[in-house]
């Protein structure tokens, strides 16, 4: 697969830092519409958002004012690039390790279900998905449980790639990510040129879930799906993902608001999932579902 080369970045970026009153998962919903590609979650209720110019900078901090109080300010490259280098590997779930670019192991990396450490190499640039955010880590574990060696892997709104990249390291056959996202897109191709051992069986398309998932169900229908998106996003794609699911497989859904775990599992479940595993970290919820039938 040929890497898609990325444009040169821009000399100054503009960092929007919002201190939110609302909800983590409201919160993180509006800025899915407003930096599709990432943005850093900090504690506190703290959420940082890079955007390359002043226009969609500001319209970034008009469509989120309201969520609570909103700083923009202009930062040089090499403060970006500080942040950036902040990154360092770390250990998900048992086997899987994710490495920034510059840590990469430098002898050649193998994949497949039975190696012991196996190494994802990720650019933290502006893609959402390093590893390091509860859900994502949430559902890299639930992936060394499930992919054996040999599956069809769908991860829906991929993102940096983490998710689809992980899979095929733990020696899945064929992993499609989905994403609607452009510059999310070239990050997650960008990323898979980083891990050779990967190629030739990732697949990132670009694409809406809303329209390309109903037909997934037309025999094309994945052992394992992934996603990691809101909990409204799940609700609304629950007939979509239990039609790409084949009977028997499994869906990960991430991404979820504790107080909107319930509702989740509900829709899922009313959609012909059956809840499997659950699990609970920093008031977020992961559901691991079987699809029935």
């Amino acid at each position: 697969m040929t890497a898609m080369s990325e444009p040169d970045p821009p000399t100054t970026w503009w960092e929007l830092r919002l201190k939110a009153h609302s909800g983590a998962e409201e919160v993180t919903a509006r800025l899915l519409g407003v930096a599709p590609s990432g943005w850093v979650e900090g504690g506190g209720g703290v959420y940082t958002v890079y955007l390359p110019d002043a226009q969609a900078a500001e319209w970034a901090r008009s469509a989120v004012q309201e969520l609570g109080a909103v700083e923009l300010k202009a930062v040089s490259d090499a403060g970006w690039q500080a942040w950036r280098r902040s990154f360092r590997a770390h250990a998900v779930g048992e086997r899987l390790w994710i490495y920034p670019a510059w840590e990469a192991p430098a002898a050649p990396v193998s994949a497949g279900p039975g190696l012991r450490e196996i190494p994802v190499i990720i650019e933290p640039g502006l893609a959402f998905g390093t590893g390091e955010h509860p859900t994502t880590a949430a559902c890299l574990r639930y992936l060394e449980k499930l992919v054996r060696g040999g599956e069809y892997v769908l991860d829906v709104g991929t993102g940096s790639g983490i998710l689809a990249i992980g899979a095929a390291m733990l020696g899945a056959g064929r992993v499609v990510g989905l994403e609607v996202d452009p510059l999310a897109c070239r990050s997650a191709r960008a990323n898979l040129a980083r891990n050779p051992a990967a190629q030739g069986r990732v697949e990132i398309r670009e694409g809406n879930a809303v329209r390309e998932l109903p037909g997934q169900g037309r025999g094309d229908c994945a052992d394992i799906v992934t996603a990691n998106l809101t909990s409204a996003l799940i609700r609304h794609l629950a007939p979509g993902l239990a039609g790409a699911v084949r009977p028997g497989g499994h869906l990960v859904a991430s991404g979820i608001g504790r107080p909107a775990g319930a509702e989740a599992t509900r829709s899922l479940e009313q959609a012909g999932f059956r809840t499997v595993g659950r699990t609970y970290e920093a008031g977020w919820v992961s559901l691991l579902a079987r699809r029935e039938g």
